[in-house]
C-alpha cells in the first residue's frame, strides 16, 4: 500500500479527503499563497483503508486514502513491522483559508532504497496533493508488502514549489 493521505474533518472524527478534488474544484477568484506548513503530531497511527488512487511517482504505484486515523503513539523509532501505520499530522498556513494549495509530498528511504518485486530500487517516493489552507491533514506510510520492511531513517518532507516546509525524520527498527 504504501503512501497514505487524509485530512481532518471538524471534532474528533478523521477522515479520508480525496487529494485529487483539485481537479474538479472551482478555481479560486484568489491564488492560495502557502506561507508555512506546522507538525502538529507524529508517530504510530491506526487507520482503515477506504480507496486507492494511482500514483505513478510511488514505489507500490498507488497512494492509499484512510479513514478513522487515530494516533496511538508518539514516537520517531517504529517497529519494521507489517500493517504499521506511521506518520504526522500537520497544518497549512497561509491564505485564503480554505483555498486548496497543491503541495509536493516526498517520502526519502534509507539505501538501498525499496525494491518492489520486478522494479528497481527507489530510494524516493513523490506525489502531488492539493491541501487546504488552514485545515489539519495526515502523511504517512503503511509497511503493508514485505519489501517495504526497509529498517533505517525514512525522512518526510512537504514542500511548496522549490521551498521545504516540513520534514520529519522516522527511524525503523528491527524487533
Amino acid at each position: 500500500m504504501g503512501l497514505v493521505a487524509a485530512r481532518a474533518n471538524i471534532g474528533r472524527t478523521w477522515t479520508a479527503t480525496a487529494f485529487l478534488a483539485a481537479a474538479v474544484a472551482p478555481a479560486s477568484a484568489q491564488a492560495a499563497r502557502v506561507d508555512r506548513v506546522q507538525v502538529v503530531e507524529y508517530g504510530i497511527y491506526t487507520a482503515t483503508v477506504t480507496s486507492k488512487v494511482a500514483s505513478p511517482g510511488t514505489s507500490s504505484g498507488t497512494i492509499s486514502l484512510l479513514g478513522d486515523i487515530r494516533h496511538a503513539t508518539t514516537t520517531t523509532r517504529i517497529p519494521v513491522q507489517m500493517g504499521e501505520h506511521f506518520g504526522y499530522r500537520y497544518r497549512v498556513f497561509g491564505a485564503p483559508v480554505g483555498a486548496l494549495a497543491d503541495l509536493t509530498f516526498v517520502t526519502v528511504f534509507p539505501a538501498p532504497g525499496l525494491k518492489k518485486p520486478g522494479a528497481a530500487p527507489k530510494r524516493s517516493d513523490t506525489y502531488v496533493a492539493a491541501k487546504r489552507i488552514g485545515a489539519v491533514s495526515y502523511t504517512g506510510y503503511t509497511l503493508d508488502h514485505p519489501w517495504e520492511l526497509l529498517p533505517g531513517t525514512w525522512t518526510f518532507q512537504i514542500w511548496d514549489g522549490g521551498r521545504k516546509l516540513a520534514e520529519r525524520k522516522f527511524t525503523l527498527v528491527a524487533h
